[in-house]
């Protein structure tokens, strides 16, 4: 008989809604994208294309994506604001490409994508901060920001 009322008692206040306790929201998805590559079809399929896909993946499991793109090797050429004055002026096909790539790069940004730069190889080319797109951050290095956002739990994906 005590049994039955505990199991009662316990089965009705399982189906009795907790007035004042909110649902806690899903943790985000967390990636850094170690991006190097300086090949313009792939930056398309595997990063400006495939982020949109991946925040609407985890958009339709009710959970964010929280995103960081770490830029280094072959990849400054896309993030600068003018290619004058830099090491790949003279690249006609990026050239063509540079508002469409400016206008695809400040949607990710707008979604809260952040882009982070190696200030090392941004030296080694000669490249300064100020030639960047708008809200383009720099990192101290390439290196010491994918550790840093491992550790902090992002999920590591090369596109090289």
């Amino acid at each position: 008989m005590m049994k039955s009322v505990i199991f009662g008692v316990a089965l009705a206040a399982l189906a009795t809604p907790m007035v004042g306790i909110a649902a806690t929201p899903a943790a985000p998805a967390k990636v850094v994208v170690d991006l190097t590559t300086g090949d313009l079809p792939k930056l398309k399929a595997r990063l400006l294309e495939a982020l949109p896909k991946l925040k609407a993946h985890y958009a339709n499991k009710g959970k964010a994506l929280d995103a960081v793109v770490v830029v280094h090797g072959e990849a400054y050429r896309f993030f600068l604001k003018d290619l004058e004055g830099t090491p790949y002026a003279s690249e006609a096909g990026l050239r063509e490409a540079q508002a469409d790539l400016h206008k695809r790069i400040d949607a990710l940004r707008a979604e809260g994508v952040r882009f982070e730069v190696c200030s090392v190889g941004m030296g080694r080319l000669g490249l300064k901060p100020e030639q960047l797109q708008p809200g383009v951050g720099v990192a101290a290095s390439a290196v010491i920001a994918l550790i840093d956002w491992q550790n902090a739990g992002y999920a590591y994906v090369p596109v090289h």
